[in-house]
């Protein structure tokens, strides 16, 4: 499977945290530099959870699909795909 087209959910966070960054320096234009780095790491705080969120649901569908290939060749794998699935909470 292809990835999706642009923009991914992975993506789409890191725009939306882009038009943040912009809307921040249009309106703190006469911040300090310590003023800058809170504003700034806060929304980066705010943007690392979900595109974690979406770095591992792409990550763990493509393991997901990988195993569902080795388990219809090999039957032992498919008790071993279902258990790590199942570990992962993969499916």
């Amino acid at each position: 499977m292809k990835p999706e087209p642009v923009p991914s959910a992975i993506v789409s966070r890191l725009l939306e945290s882009a038009k943040e960054l912009e809307e921040w320096a249009d309106t703190h234009r006469t911040a300090s530099l310590a003023e800058h780095e809170q504003g700034v790491l806060e929304i980066f705080r705010r943007c690392m959870g979900p595109a974690l969120g979406g770095v591992l649901e792409r990550a763990l569908d493509s393991i997901s699909r990988r195993l569902d290939a080795c388990a219809r060749r090999v039957p032992s794998a498919a008790r071993a795909a279902a258990r790590i699935s199942g570990e992962f909470g993969v499916r």
